[in-house]
């Protein structure tokens, strides 16, 4: 799972302003989270770890090189129409054509959960935050009254974090089977009992993915 945040480049004050979706060709990354997940074996679920990096776009963009050279498979939401696209405009902005498995991205696995699954036509996919807060989950609240880098950081990593929950209650559904849900918010518990215990703002996103604890690990 990751997500990118992505800001004004310097060079849209000489372009005028307009509204930031309006403009993707001069945006600059601003920080890259990724959670790192495998799936030994059906329903089982093992998180290695969650990382942000943030501050230089050139070493931002050897991070996500880094990430990406083991030939994951990525799970993201919208990052068909904006994250990779992004990734690839910034190499060529700062000529990194060496950056191979940055580049090479468009040609991963790629589950994008904006489109996962498929909605008829005209059907209304909302945001990551408004497919969450269907599911009785707050990826978004309590970031408000933040600025600046510090919610960009934190909204990157809730949104990697988020990205991973929306997949564990799509692929329960898919499978029909309530095993695949609850042993990803088991993953969840122990990194939140362990490398995210000083994240409050990940642990408050965990607690509420967590819905009918006296049903996890049953069928359903």
């Amino acid at each position: 799972m990751f997500d990118l945040e992505t800001r004004d480049d310097p060079l849209i004050v000489g372009l005028g302003s307009s509204p930031k979706a309006a403009r993707p060709f001069v945006q600059r990354i601003a920080s890259f989270s990724s959670l790192v997940v495998t799936e030994p074996s059906i329903g089982h679920w093992e998180i290695e770890g969650l990382t942000t990096h943030h501050g230089e776009e050139t070493e931002i963009l050897e991070a996500i090189d880094r990430a990406f050279a083991s030939k994951p498979t990525l799970v993201t939401y919208n990052g068909t129409r904006h994250d990779l696209p992004v990734i690839r405009r910034r190499i060529m902005r700062h000529r990194r054509y060496k950056l191979d498995a940055a580049l090479g991205a468009m040609h991963l696995p790629h589950l994008d959960l904006l489109t996962f699954p498929r909605v008829p036509a005209g059907g209304d996919r909302g945001s990551l935050q408004d497919r969450c807060a269907g599911l009785g989950i707050d990826a978004k609240t309590y970031l408000d009254g933040l600025d600046g880098r510090s919610r960009m950081v934190l909204k990157g990593e809730v949104d990697a974090v988020a990205t991973f929950l929306l997949l564990i209650h799509e692929l329960a559904a898919l499978r029909i089977d309530g095993r695949v849900w609850a042993a990803g918010m088991r993953a969840l518990e122990v990194a939140g009992r362990g490398e995210w215990a000083g994240k409050g703002h990940l642990s408050t996103l965990v607690a509420g993915g967590m819905r009918r604890r006296d049903l996890r690990g049953k069928p359903s």
